[in-house]
């Protein structure tokens, strides 16, 4: 009896950690989350499930601008301070669209505030289901590199992803089987998660040490040991603006 019990212990552990890994492998995030500063790269999205039962019919993913986005900058002894962007970073992503109707007949590229700059995808008319199904939304990334004379030994770009299941008002967001946010929780937005996490997808530029080597001492001569990483957040001003698919999701009215 005492070994039926354990093994039967065993197998629910076993399983509420598979369950547990598949929930965490099943947010829709970038297929490449780390890149090398000063390359171009081809990545995708990747859609890993429905709202529950419900597949996913458009997806919005947006980039921060650093126009107004927050800079998170994380030493090795875990402290946290605000930081200016362009002492770290040197650009935002520079996205560019690829076109592919294989998940979603529409797609096309987000142009932000200024009405120029292309800051993420908007993709709708399709269908990934709910399960045992893969959905990629296809981008290119390039022209980022890390500061010189920075201490930063990456850079974390937050994405705001909606995988959106059915086309609401902003008030059915809350209404499971709607929508799944993989948003960064900000004060202000419309995209937050109901259940207030911070669930970003991510674009990890890793510094290149061979040809970029971590200096001493940053700019201002401050000791830079083992560095820092910086964590860039797109503003709600930002998310309001460019998440939205204009004439699909929300609905106005």
């Amino acid at each position: 009896m005492k070994q039926k019990i354990t093994r039967l212990t065993f197998s629910a552990l076993a399983l509420g950690i598979l369950a547990a890994s598949q929930g965490v492998m099943a947010h829709s995030n970038t297929t490449t989350r780390t890149v090398l500063e000063g390359t171009t790269n081809y990545n995708n999205i990747s859609i890993g499930h429905g709202c529950v039962d419900n597949g996913v019919i458009a997806n919005s993913v947006v980039f921060p601008d650093g126009t107004d986005s927050t800079v998170t900058v994380k030493d090795a002894d875990g402290n946290e301070t605000v930081g200016v962007l362009s002492d770290y970073v040197s650009g935002v992503p520079a996205i560019r669209h690829v076109m592919s109707n294989d998940a979603f007949q529409n797609n096309q590229p987000v142009l932000g505030r200024d009405g120029v700059t292309v800051v993420g995808i908007h993709s709708w008319k399709g269908l990934v289901p709910a399960h045992n199904t893969i959905g990629l939304v296809p981008f290119r990334t390039g022209g980022v590199s890390i500061v010189a004379d920075s201490c930063a030994t990456s850079a974390r770009f937050d994405l705001a992803v909606a995988d959106v299941c059915k086309i609401t008002k902003i008030a059915g967001f809350a209404t499971e089987g709607n929508v799944n946010f993989w948003t960064p929780y900000v004060d202000g937005s419309n995209f937050n998660r109901a259940d207030g996490r911070n669930e970003a997808g991510a674009l990890i530029i890793s510094r290149n040490t061979v040809t970029n080597p971590l200096p001493e001492a940053d700019a201002n001569g401050n000791a830079c040991g083992a560095g820092v990483t910086v964590r860039i957040t797109p503003s709600a001003a930002q998310m309001n603006h460019d998440l939205p698919i204009p004439l699909v999701w929300p609905k106005a009215r």
